[in-house]
């Protein structure tokens, strides 16, 4: 079986949950999955994923900023979100 891939396309807010995810952040990565974020929004937000993509680059990608075909492409390939 594929790992699964949350897909995360948003503002990285606390609004959005960003303030739960950031408390669960390194819990979750221990699971054998795979994310990739596509967003923009609070600078300590921006810096954990980028964090967490620079430690698992084989399992994180992310972009800080908005492309809207890069969210569609996110959408057709995430299993969770």
């Amino acid at each position: 079986m594929e790992r699964p891939v949350i897909g995360i396309v948003s503002r990285f807010v606390d609004q959005k949950g960003f303030d739960l995810f950031a408390a669960i952040a390194d819990e979750l990565m221990r699971e054998d999955l795979a994310m990739v974020a596509l967003g923009t929004g609070m600078p300590e937000y921006e810096s954990l994923f980028e964090t967490l993509a620079a430690k698992l680059p084989e399992r994180v990608r992310v972009k800080i900023g908005y492309d809207n075909a890069l969210a569609h492409k996110s959408r057709r390939a995430r299993t969770c979100f």
